[in-house]
């Protein structure tokens, strides 16, 4: 979708990694004119001048309504539950996110809001395998976990949905994303955890084995991925995977933060309740061939951008 100048978009989920580091990045964007933000609390940052905040539930008809009136694109990232969840109601869990889809879809319907790009997940959908090969959207998949169900179903609704009505969706399967506003959160996103707990000399626990292989992707790759959806001269419609495309163990992701912080890693294996793959790396040539979008940041890179981003806060602090 490609409407320029003067782009209006609204993001749900504005209060997550995702979401708020999407929320920023299109603040800093002069061709993006205005943004809806929904947020389940009130926002404590300071946000721009283009932004209006909506404090609330996407279950709620105003709530959605006034937050896809007059926009562009809606960027669907609001969700319940996280990947390392165990939940006792999965069919509670799922229908929750689905409520809240559904009513979006409608509203955006009424509305005349013909795109949307929806966050899926790469690294929790696709079904193991012992072949070691990057998976690709038509790989088979597995509903092994509610967050993954809620996944799989939610892509369902929403493509048949856009069938139905004539809507462009974006159903973006993303890897392992981390990045600065990952930071101080406890729930998800396994590098940002390590950093914050080592900073403070802190033991984590790993719910994984050590040789287990995860596609990570730093998050300015994520936004330059939006970037290029929202600005294609065409529609980017149907399903696509989102990561690096490599593959690292988490031993050598442990190896990388001992050679950024010239300290060990405390951790304790644990145990996972939850099943996951032990070799999740997506193949996303898909949309590097519909967008001529490219990953252009390694782990170490980005881990060593966090980290000097901690050191710094904590210097400040402390000054």
């Amino acid at each position: 979708m490609k409407k320029l100048p003067g782009i209006k978009i609204a993001i749900t989920g504005a209060g997550g990694f995702l979401g708020s580091s999407t929320l920023d990045y299109f603040s800093l964007d002069p061709q993006v004119t205005e943004i809806r933000a929904l947020f389940s609390r009130s926002p404590k940052k300071e946000l721009a001048n283009k932004v209006v905040p909506i404090v609330g539930e996407l279950e709620h008809s105003l709530i959605s309504q006034s937050l896809v009136e007059g926009v562009d694109c809606v960027f669907h990232f609001a969700n319940r539950g996280f990947p390392a969840d165990g939940e006792h109601n999965p069919a509670r869990l799922i229908g929750l996110n689905l409520l809240a889809t559904e009513q979006l879809l409608q509203k955006m319907k009424q509305a005349g809001v013909k795109n949307i790009i929806y966050a899926s997940s790469g690294g929790a959908i696709y079904k193991d395998t012992s072949r070691q090969q990057p998976y690709r959207e038509e790989s088979p998949t597995v509903l092994r976990t509610p967050y993954a169900a809620n996944k799989l179903i939610s892509e369902y609704v929403i493509e048949e949905f856009s069938r139905s009505f004539e809507m462009n969706s974006t159903l973006l399967r993303l890897s392992n994303p981390f990045g600065l506003g990952q930071l101080n959160r406890t729930k998800q996103g396994l590098i940002g955890v390590l950093l914050g707990k080592m900073l403070k000399y802190e033991p984590i626990k790993i719910w994984s084995s050590l040789d287990t292989v995860k596609d990570f992707i730093y998050i300015d790759d994520v936004l330059s991925a939006l970037d290029s959806i929202l600005k294609s001269h065409k529609p980017i419609t149907g399903t696509y995977n989102l990561g690096s495309g490599v593959g690292t163990s988490l031993m050598e992701v442990f190896h990388v933060i001992e050679k950024v912080t010239q300290r060990q890693v405390p951790f304790e294996l644990t145990p996972n309740p939850i099943p996951e793959n032990q070799w999740t790396v997506l193949n996303c040539s898909k949309l590097m061939n519909a967008t001529g979008w490219k990953c252009q940041h390694n782990l170490e890179d980005g881990i060593e951008e966090l980290w000097d981003h901690l050191v710094s806060d904590l210097e400040v602090k402390a000054a």
